[in-house]
């Protein structure tokens, strides 16, 4: 998670309130984690993917807001499975690609060190939501502007080139994601929508 302190200019009699943004993997993260520190000097919290309760109740009781992103899990896991399988850098076998179909049910069995936190770890401890199919940096400015802060350009960083994630799946995976994630799915109200 990313924290952007309160800036107080004594000159203009101007103070902002402070703003965190924790960070969950293929959710605009890295996008978020360089614009914050190009723009306001973010700094990390026990890492890029982490999460501190304690701090995120101080910055609300500052009167901050602390907002996390959250994505279709049906969506979520295609773009992981092209970001760990499609790329050189996380595959050590690349161009040697596992199908989504043999990929999804190993990584839900054996995890990749971030399903097993909970897909969206620390949300109860926001006071605001980002979704991701929605125009991230419209949500990320809007927070800004209310924390006095000035509007920034978002970056699309790691970008996965995917077409819709519908066309990766079968029946199978479809009930796989819909059984392990379904207490995230019906809180956000996500589904599977097939575009094929």
């Amino acid at each position: 998670m990313f924290v952007v302190d309160p800036i107080e200019d004594l000159e203009k009699g101007t103070r902002t309130f402070p703003f965190c943004m924790i960070c969950h993997p293929k959710t605009g993260s890295q996008s978020m984690q360089q614009c914050l520190r190009e723009a306001f000097r973010a700094r990390p919290v026990d890492g890029m993917h982490y999460f501190n309760a304690e701090e995120c109740e101080r910055i609300q009781s500052a009167g901050g807001i602390v907002a996390s992103t959250v994505r279709n899990p049906f969506d979520l896991m295609v773009s992981w499975y092209f970001y760990s399988e499609h790329d050189p850098k996380y595959n050590g076998q690349h161009p040697t690609i596992m199908p989504f179909t043999e990929w999804l049910p190993r990584i839900l069995i054996s995890g990749n060190g971030w399903i097993e936190k909970g897909m969206f770890y620390g949300a109860n401890s926001c006071n605001r939501m980002f979704r991701f199919e929605h125009n991230l940096e419209v949500q990320l400015n809007n927070c800004l502007l209310d924390c006095g802060l000035t509007p920034v350009k978002l970056p699309h960083l790691a970008k996965t080139g995917h077409t819709h994630y519908s066309h990766y799946y079968n029946k199978e995976c479809v009930d796989k994601v819909a059984r392990y994630f379904r207490d995230d799915i019906n809180e956000w109200g996500y589904e599977f929508e097939d575009k094929t």
